[in-house]
């Protein structure tokens, strides 16, 4: 590979990267579940058939007119994301995050 940052991609990769070959959309599906990612690229045929079967995504790009950067920078959506699998309990920030809730509690004889 002649690339000019090589050295940085590969200890990037080594430290933080997964490859996963997976035989069936749905095996890539479980994997992606398991791996909770900050965001989640669906560049395949009838992508938005596929979207009710995330359950652990900071963001779902659908479709291959959906890059990850338009998300980023142009769509609105938070791009305070859920990082590192933290998608498997957490949410992008949103207004939800900015409201206080109390829950009232009785125990009644």
């Amino acid at each position: 590979m002649s690339l000019p940052r090589r050295e940085i991609i590969a200890a990037s990769l080594q430290a933080n990267g997964v490859i996963a070959l997976v035989d069936t959309l749905d095996d890539a599906i479980t994997c992606g579940n398991a791996y909770a990612p900050e965001h989640m690229c669906l560049a395949v045929a009838d992508a938005w058939s596929l979207v009710p079967k995330i359950r652990n995504a900071g963001g779902i790009f659908v479709g291959e007119n959906s890059p990850e950067a338009m998300g980023d920078y142009t769509a609105g959506p938070s791009h305070v994301m859920p990082t590192m699998g933290t998608a498997r309990f957490s949410s992008p920030t949103n207004v939800n995050d900015f409201q206080k809730i109390i829950s009232p509690l009785c125990c009644q004889r």
